[in-house]
Order: structure tokens, then sequence, then C-alpha cells
């Protein structure tokens, strides 16, 4: 049975208040960030805030459901031949990311089912190269916000992968998903003294559209955020709620065909 993915999530930022549907919230806003990378690291030295990961290359393989997407029976057969009929610890952690993707799952039936490819509107399926670490991630934007919508609040899983090429054979070929975009970005991760963490990213459209650097602040609650943003200059006026996607489509006025393939 292929054994490509560490048995064990990773660690987030912070432990969430409250999960949803089990998995742990992301909370997080992104800000346009009008200066260099060197005013960033001075502003985050400033406030004597902890460098968790110095600049590295993020590489995004994000994929959707493809015309061949598997449903029903033919998910589940494609699943037990995969991983085989029983499944191994690490292997569940993949099937219980899937349950954000439309998924229903009733392990003790051994049973999963595809609802619908058009459950997979609002989530996301990546597999990460983070400065040298695979990573899938399976995410679902949720549909209730914070009570103002000013921050974005998303289930996550997340889990670090031995074999990154092998689960991307299993998406393509085993469940019918096609790679949707190849985007890659620069990240500076700090954390401030109170917790939040705040990275800084740079999109190769910098170049080509001039897309600004943008922020993102993760944190507990909205509240939580604001202290971050506030200690840093900006307040939530100044906050995005999207994707990358839509960032660099709003800053930088390029077509959702545009940001497919953005690599260095």
């Amino acid at each position: 049975m292929p054994n490509f993915i560490h048995g064990h999530h990773l660690e987030k930022s912070f432990p969430p208040f409250e999960k949803e549907g089990g998995f742990p919230v992301e909370r997080e806003t992104k800000i346009k960030y009008i200066g260099s990378r060197d005013d960033f690291v001075a502003q985050m030295q400033a406030v004597k805030a902890e460098l968790v990961e110095k600049t590295r290359m993020i590489d995004d393989l994000r994929f959707a459901a493809g015309e061949n997407f598997k449903s029903g029976k033919k998910a589940i057969v494609a699943m037990e031949a995969f991983f085989g009929p029983d499944g191994e610890p690490e292997t569940h952690t993949v099937v219980s990311a899937l349950t954000l993707l439309g998924f229903n799952v009733n392990e003790s039936a051994d049973e999963l089912e595809l609802v619908s490819p058009s459950n997979m509107d609002n989530a996301t399926v990546r597999i990460r190269n983070d400065g040298g670490t695979w990573i899938f991630t399976a995410k679902r934007r949720l549909e209730k916000l914070d009570e103002n919508g000013y921050i974005e609040e998303k289930p996550e899983v997340e889990v670090e992968l031995k074999d990154p090429a092998l689960l991307r054979h299993f998406f393509e070929n085993e469940l019918g998903l096609e790679l949707d975009s190849h985007r890659q970005k620069l990240r500076t991760s700090y954390r401030l003294k109170t917790g939040q963490l705040v990275e800084l990213n740079e999109s190769p459209a910098f170049e080509t559209h001039n897309v600004p650097f943008w922020l993102e602040i993760e944190g507990r609650d909205l509240p939580d955020i604001e202290a971050a943003a506030k200690l840093l200059g900006f307040d939530r006026n100044h906050f995005f709620k999207g994707s990358d996607k839509k960032f660099l489509m709003k800053t930088g006025g390029l077509s959702e065909a545009e940001t497919k393939n953005l690599l260095f």
C-alpha cells in the first residue's frame, strides 16, 4: 500500500477556539502593503516580532473537478484500489480531508461517496512546496463569515507529504481532478509577541502587472486580527477578504486566465 504522507497533521499557528465539522478553522485577512521587503523586515524588528521562516519560494498546484470526476461507487472503488480496503492511519488523514471537498465519509462502513463536483466551488485542493517541504491542503470557505465580513474563515486540513507525485497521480487518475492553476510567490513569515502570524507575499505579477506586496494576518478571531493590524499601522478599512486569485485580479487587473500560471 502507498505510504506517501507523514501520519500527523501540521501544527497550526494557534489552537482554534472552535471547529467546523471537526476541523480547525483558519481565520485571516489580506492587506495591500506599499513598501519593500526590507521595509517589512524593519517593521517586524521594530515591534520585536519573531522570525518564523525567512523569505522562501511557495509553489502551489491547485486542483479542480474535471470532466472525468468520479462520484458514488466509482469514487469508492478508486479509493479502495489506491489505499486498500482497510487503509492506514496516515491515509485516513487524506480521507478526512476529502470531506471538505464534497465527500461523505462513513469509515465504519468503509464508504466514500462524492456528492457533487459543484460542492468543490468554494474548496481548495492544493499540493504546495513551501521552501522544500511538500504539503497537502484541503480547505473550504465558510458561508457564515464574521458578522461584518472582514475576514475569511476556512476549515482546513494540512498534512506533510512524502511523495507529492503519488498524491497528484491519485487526484488526476483515480478521482478525476485536473490541475487548475500553478502559482508561485515569495513569502516571509513572522509571529508577533501576541501570537498572530504576519506574512509578506510577493507575486511574479509584481513585475508584469504591478501587483503590490500583500500581508496575510492570521489570528484567533476578528479582534485578534485587528489588534495585529493596528500594531502595524492598519485598520479594518485596509482588509481584503478573498483568495490570492481575487487579490491579483483586483489589484493588478489580471484576468482569471492570467492568474492560472504565475511563475518566477
